[in-house]
């Protein structure tokens, strides 16, 4: 069993203790109780009509081409309320559940923009179709932002159902207003042919083919980026990639081209421009498991919602994004490197991108001998790129990003050539730099300008403290050379697949700072989380290297505070100060027969019910009693699933019989 260490030299004191959610794949509740309500249903009665190719030309340094931004999809406007329709059931012990069904005549693809979302802490919603062989979620108050905006991802279905489940403890009301319905195409009218899944040209190579490993980093970080025009009422799609910054802080910056943000074509980018990326949506690891063509799509789990325009220039045609959050531990995304000095630029590389939308792609490229100011040209040795394929990143021999997709002719039925931005040029004649490496200038009166920096991983192997007077944020983090001592991640977010160790450092109050780490957390002295802070430590695996983004031994547990190193038989607590709101318990042993003792050391809030489910989500056991010592029923070997309700907190964790 892995376990959280604490090791409490000197005093620390946490004044708030909360659980850090995070996108999972969940099953609902009303699969669990096998609900047979008659759900309300809303009929969306529309046609298609705005779906179009959208071509335009463009000269770049001399060169005519043809840039296409297909329209692939259509927002119709709707008024959907969860407190004017669908339907509430109540299940067992007083929870209820809210569904309501959407079906559409058009379309092949379904997806909702809410312009009013709130969830309570406990809660949950699912989206999913009416077959239910797709589900997103489970989504819960995580997914809360300031601008109470929520996309969900495309599901392949013309009939869905939003489900809203809602603990009886759980007094304060939810907020769920949908304004658009997204109902997506396949295919276009004319001779470019189709879009989406499976539909790409036939001289794309899929990025997880074995002959492309060495790629295996990059890949990580390329997104499909799926574009919602609520002004417009349209659904757009371009690439682009992860990108981190000389200070390695964790910010999620996001490189893509800037006539995907610039969609009037003006060359700016304006508020309205501005304010619409907040509804898009970045999708990681939609691919195929491996080098053949998947059967069936491989569904939109890995997504981000928003982002925020930092910069950009239509000269070189990028577009630097900050994500809204970073991608979480499961996404197994990667921050790429970059080069801003033009020798870099090698003789043949690559491009990962998602053509027409399709799955993930690899193409090889050779430079053409043409040379320009601003673009780098390049011919393809493998593979192509097509519409959808704009922003995505110019790799260089050595796995650095020096450019990103304009466009150009290339086509699978061609040799001809394509454009991409210089990333030197950008940062040098274009402002990029001004982003990426924030320290550039200096007190101590020379300019500090780095000319490369190597990709970086999401979660790391481990994270060592010392020393560090603010665990919270990067701002006072100096540049690499020389390198500091215990670099701060942004948002005070640290994933390491092994261990975290802190000591002499210090959590500031107002912040948040979350540990989260596969095996072990050790506190040793000098570690402080001052009064009006809220530090969170808990076990939960990240992936670190090559996979396709899929965690399944996704450990999670909560914090054990120890006062000394103890064996897993034995966890004592540790008196700490203004703690009321720590739920600080173990389960032991783990595996077991099936009995087994709940070690709770906090029993301060107030205890709703427990519940522990198989992995199939049936209920094999249910209480509304605390207790310490748990005999499950007629026990079969497996692995196990229990929850804890308290009044204002939710803890699960997983366990084994054997």
């Amino acid at each position: 069993m892995k376990k959280v260490i604490l090791v409490i030299i000197s005093f620390i004191t946490i004044t708030s203790f909360g659980l850090s959610q995070e996108y999972q794949e969940d099953i609902p509740l009303s699969f669990i109780y096998n609900l047979q309500t008659d759900i309300e249903v809303y009929n969306l009665n529309v046609q298609i009509s705005k779906v179009q190719d959208n071509p335009r030309i463009e000269i770049v340094e001399g060169d005519t081409i043809e840039i296409f931004d297909p329209i692939i999809g259509e927002l119709f406007n709707v008024s959907i309320n969860m407190n004017k329709m669908g339907t509430w059931t109540e299940i067992d012990d007083g929870d209820s559940i809210w569904q309501l069904q959407i079906n559409s005549i058009d379309g092949i693809y379904m997806m909702l923009i809410f312009d009013d979302f709130y969830l309570p802490k406990g809660s949950k919603l699912f989206v999913y179709s009416t077959d239910r062989s797709q589900i997103l979620g489970a989504f819960t108050d995580d997914y809360n932002v300031s601008s109470s905006k929520f996309t969900t991802a495309p599901l392949k279905t013309n009939s869905i159902i939003i489900e809203y489940y809602k603990p009886y403890h759980v007094e304060e009301p939810a907020k769920l207003n949908i304004n658009y319905v997204g109902l997506i195409v396949d295919s276009l009218s004319n001779d470019l042919g189709t879009r989406g899944f499976g539909n790409s040209g036939r001289c794309m190579v899929n990025v997880m083919c074995p002959e492309y490993d060495n790629w295996c980093n990059e890949r990580r970080s390329v997104a499909l980026i799926y574009r919602i025009y609520t002004e417009l009422e349209e659904i757009r799609t371009c690439t682009g990639s992860l990108i981190t910054n000389e200070r390695r802080d964790g910010k999620p910056f996001f490189l893509t081209a800037f006539h995907c943000i610039d969609y009037d074509k003006s060359g700016s980018i304006s508020q309205s421009e501005k304010d619409a990326i907040s509804d898009w949506l970045f999708i990681f690891n939609y691919q195929s498991p491996d080098c053949s063509n998947p059967a069936s799509d491989p569904g939109f789990v890995f997504f981000i919602m928003g982002a925020e325009y930092l910069k950009g220039h239509d000269k070189t045609d990028y577009a630097l994004l900050q994500l809204d959050r970073k991608p979480r531990p499961n996404f197994n995304a990667y921050y790429n490197g970059w080069s801003n000095d033009k020798d870099d630029m090698t003789s043949r590389g690559a491009c990962i991108h998602h053509p027409t939308g399709d799955i993930k792609k690899i193409s090889k490229w050779k430079k053409a001998n043409t040379l320009k100011v601003n673009f780098w040209k390049v011919k393809y040795t493998s593979g192509s790129t097509e519409s959808g394929s704009s922003g995505s990143a110019l790799f260089n021999s050595s796995g650095y990003i020096v450019g990103q997709l304009n466009g150009g002719k290339a086509d699978c039925g061609n040799n001809k050539a394509d454009f991409f931005g210089c990333f030197h040029r950008s940062w040098h004649n274009f402002g990029l730099s001004g982003k990426l490496n924030p320290n550039g200038s200096h007190s101590g009166g020379y300019q500090y300008w780095i000319s490369s920096m190597n990709g970086d991983e999401t979660c790391r192997q481990n994270w060592i403290f010392n020393n560090c007077n603010d665990l919270h944020t990067s701002d006072n983090v100096s540049f690499l050379v020389p390198q500091t001592v215990g670099t701060r991640q942004y948002d005070g977010v640290y994933n390491a697949q092994n261990q975290i160790f802190a000591e002499n450092s210090i959590i500031q109050s107002g912040t948040t700072v979350v540990f989260e780490a596969g095996n072990s957390i050790t506190l040793n002295s000098g570690f402080i989380a001052e009064a009006g802070s809220n530090f969170i430590a808990q076990i939960r695996n990240c992936q670190l290297g090559c996979g396709n983004g899929r965690n399944s031994e996704d450990d999670y547990e909560m914090v054990i505070l120890d006062s000394e190193k103890n064996e897993e038989s034995n966890p004592k607590s540790v008196t700490v100060e203004n703690n009321e709101n720590i739920i600080e318990f173990t389960i032991y042993p783990n595996p077991n027969n099936g009995i087994f003792t709940i070690m709770a050391l906090n029993e301060k809030s107030e205890f709703i019910k427990m519940t522990i489910t198989d992995l199939r989500g049936v209920v094999v056991y249910s209480t509304n009693f605390f207790t310490e010592e748990v005999h499950l029923p007629n026990p079969v070997s497996g692995i196990y699933f229990i929850s804890l309700y308290f009044k204002d907190k939710f803890f699960i964790s997983k366990f084994a019989v054997l």
